[in-house]
């Protein structure tokens, strides 16, 4: 196992950390509106670094998807992976509350 040690936040990360921060609240909006649980609004960090790792452990992804945004060489990569993610899994949560709150069609033969 070898330890990566993680760049200085370039300028574009504390841009994309913003872009990020909207990306997560989204994300664990949608999660909590299928869950059927309150969203808590914790403060997340303003970080870039730290911000990308707590984007990482919120994922609700199997290990290795997370492993692999850890291991990105710079905050900005993770924090381009992790929107990417975030922005894909929410259309993928509004699909699911669309059709579960889509309301069933009866026909009758008359």
């Amino acid at each position: 196992m070898e330890l990566l040690e993680d760049q200085a936040p370039d300028p574009a990360a504390f841009i994309l950390a913003s872009e990020a921060r909207l990306a997560l609240d989204r994300y664990t909006a949608r999660l909590a509106d299928i869950t059927g649980s309150t969203s808590r609004a914790k403060p997340l960090p303003t970080d870039p670094l730290l911000l990308s790792w707590v984007i990482a452990t919120t994922l609700v992804f199997d290990l290795p998807p997370k492993q692999e945004l850890l291991e990105q060489p710079s905050v900005s990569q993770r924090l381009r992976q992790e929107i990417e993610l975030l922005r894909r899994e929410s259309t993928l949560l509004d699909l699911q509350l669309a059709n579960r709150l889509r309301p069933v069609l009866t026909y009758s033969r008359n």
